[in-house]
């Protein structure tokens, strides 16, 4: 019986806000530096009175931020930011309908990362201790992916390219192409499933004869579930710049018949923003290719109104046909949502899918050309130039740009 394998993929998800509630308590302040410099892309929240968050937003590029508290009550104001220290202001009482402006003074800056050294590569630890180079880089690391996370009601509108490529046994010859292109707010790249599912039954599922994959999102790398059964550890080279350090994860134990991830968290060293995740799929998919071809990366790119968003995401995946008098027969369907191959016992082809956000008025990055070969292969992790006019063919296409075609 054939075996299919599928992956679910949101394209965009188009949110709409919610009309504010009569008689709303609102707090409204701007976040600073020591020296009044505003702090774009702070991430603010209300924390009650049992440390739960009620409601988070991001300050804009003055620094300022809105939030609606769900009821009056005795309220604490936590704000935080990329390269400082995290800030827990004094507990303050609402009442009905009241405003509360504040302003928040950030702690001293973090110091570089540039200093951080792997001294041990073997070692990988379980919850790094707090203090520990792990635990102050996976800090900074949160900070960046609880903000994508708040970003995704409020970024503003982009278009959204979708694309869908087909590769050969050999990873050279392009067999197909297609992209679909929506405007709206990408919420995220692609849709994961719920952390505790992906604990309890790992990163592919089969249902009779579908299998589905999963890719670990922000709300996923933040989960408990995902720190429960994941190790973390330094990766000092970066292969595409000296600017970054990583810090990297392995699930805990492998467990037979369930598929995990492992990969690398990309911060830069001098801004601690976060600049890409990177996976693969453990056990390795494949057989005779590269570790790192199947799996995939995600990109971040802070916007100049603070909001943090997916700007790229790829995934790559084996499409299985078996032999048949000698030739390979090709198998496999493809729609918009969903990506099926019929699971042989020879990998005769290769999947790219990708996403890239762009202003809606922005030109979108060129498909490759069928029948072409790339430039270069898309199995090595790789991260665009700013400037790059035109991406490999089979690498992340476009980049987040400003009105005036800047990448951002």
């Amino acid at each position: 019986m054939p075996h299919r394998l599928r992956i679910l993929l949101a394209v965009v998800a188009l949110c709409l806000g919610a009309a504010p509630a009569l008689q709303a308590q609102v707090v409204r302040g701007q976040v600073v530096t020591g020296d009044s410099t505003p702090v774009t892309g702070a991430l603010v929240a209300l924390v009650d009175s049992a440390g739960r968050d009620a409601v988070t937003a991001i300050a804009d590029e003055y620094g300022r931020f809105e939030l609606r508290a769900p009821r009056a009550a005795a309220w604490r104001l936590r704000s935080e930011a990329v390269g400082f220290a995290r800030v827990m202001s004094f507990p303050f009482a609402m009442t009905a309908g009241q405003v509360v402006v504040r302003r928040v003074q950030l702690g001293q800056a973090t110091a570089a990362l540039g200093g951080i050294e792997v001294r041990d590569r073997a070692r990988c630890d379980v919850r790094p201790t707090e203090g520990t180079q792990v635990a102050r880089l996976w800090d900074e690391a949160r900070k960046s992916l609880a903000a994508a996370q708040a970003s995704q009601a409020g970024a503003p509108p982009v278009a959204f390219d979708y694309d869908e490529i087909e590769y050969d046994s050999t990873f050279v010859k392009v067999r197909a192409a297609s992209r679909t292109t929506t405007v709206g707010r990408a919420e995220r790249g692609f849709r994961s499933d719920e952390p505790r599912a992906l604990r309890q039954l790992g990163y592919a599922r089969r249902v009779d004869t579908t299998e589905t994959y999963f890719a670990p999102d922000a709300r996923v790398l933040l989960s408990e579930d995902f720190a429960a059964t994941h190790c973390f550890r330094i990766v000092a080279d970066d292969p595409s710049t000296v600017r970054n350090v990583g810090i990297g994860f392995a699930p805990v134990a492998q467990r037979e018949g369930t598929l995990e991830v492992a990969g690398t968290l990309w911060l830069d060293r001098q801004t601690f923003a976060l600049d890409r995740v990177e996976f693969r799929y453990e056990p390795l998919l494949g057989g005779d290719f590269p570790d790192s071809t199947f799996g995939g990366r995600v990109h971040f790119s802070r916007l100049p109104t603070g909001h943090v968003v997916v700007s790229q995401w790829v995934l790559r995946l084996p499409i299985y046909a078996e032999a048949d008098d000698g030739r390979l027969a090709r198998s496999g369907q493809t729609s918009q949502m969903l990506i099926r191959a019929e699971r042989r016992e020879v990998v005769a082809g290769v999947k790219v899918v990708r996403g890239a956000a762009r202003p809606f008025e922005a030109a979108p990055a060129p498909l490759p050309a069928v029948n072409a070969a790339p430039r270069r292969s898309v199995g090595a992790p790789s991260c665009p130039a700013a400037d790059a006019r035109a991406p490999a063919a089979g690498d992340v296409g476009g980049l987040v740009r400003d009105a005036r075609g800047r990448a951002v």
